[in-house]
């Protein structure tokens, strides 16, 4: 039983972020944006959870690549994600520029999601003890179970809690503007209010 349920929640971890569209042209900017417009921008679009201009403000996703290219109508985890991001601030705590590269070293507020992922867990366990079959449903049936649970296990969240944790950050002149080179996990992790570390957590704690 554990390591089925163990497996659910992976798979809607997995099914909840993984779902393409098309990914829609990005014109390239006629000026060059300073290395401190480009940040703010970037932050402004994590602040919304602004997928699109997320995905501008980065090169590569590598195996994160997946988070970033979502539908998100009727998706529920895309939802919880933008609540929680408006309440994420932010300090540049130092920039470094040389050329066509640069560091910048931040410190950032965010959500911490480990109850809300807790309240996940055992939704499904206590659906899985009562009869519900996961294996059964169809896709549709699955996605709108998968929300019903997300809002549930959200409304369910006592107390809200932060995380506050100091990143850096590699940018490259790319397209007119500065642009991250490659998402991190210490970021993915910040821009998804602690959710993927969560996962982690609760499933080990089960096993």
């Amino acid at each position: 039983m554990k390591r089925k349920l163990c497996y659910i929640l992976s798979f809607i971890l997995f099914l909840s972020l993984t779902v393409p569209i098309s990914i829609p042209q990005v014109a390239a900017a006629q000026k060059q944006e300073s290395l401190n417009t480009s940040v703010k921008r970037f932050m402004r679009y994590s602040k919304d959870f602004n997928l699109k201009g997320i995905r501008s403000y980065v090169v590569s996703f590598g195996k994160y690549k997946d988070t970033y290219y979502v539908t998100t109508k009727n998706n529920e985890f895309y939802n919880y994600f933008k609540k929680c991001n408006k309440r994420m601030t932010y300090r540049v705590l130092s920039k470094k520029q040389k050329k066509n590269a640069a560091t910048v070293k931040l410190k950032i507020k965010y959500i911490d999601s480990y109850e809300f992922t807790e309240n996940l867990y055992y939704r499904i366990l206590i659906d899985a003890l009562s009869g519900t079959d996961v294996d059964k449903m169809t896709d549709a049936q699955l996605a709108k179970y998968i929300n019903s649970v997300v809002r549930t296990s959200a409304a369910g969240v006592a107390k809200r809690k932060y995380r506050t944790q100091t990143i850096t950050l590699n940018f490259v002149k790319k397209d007119k503007k500065w642009k991250i080179k490659k998402m991190t996990k210490a970021l993915d992790n910040i821009l998804q209010a602690n959710y993927p570390d969560s996962c982690k957590k609760v499933e080990k704690s089960f096993k």
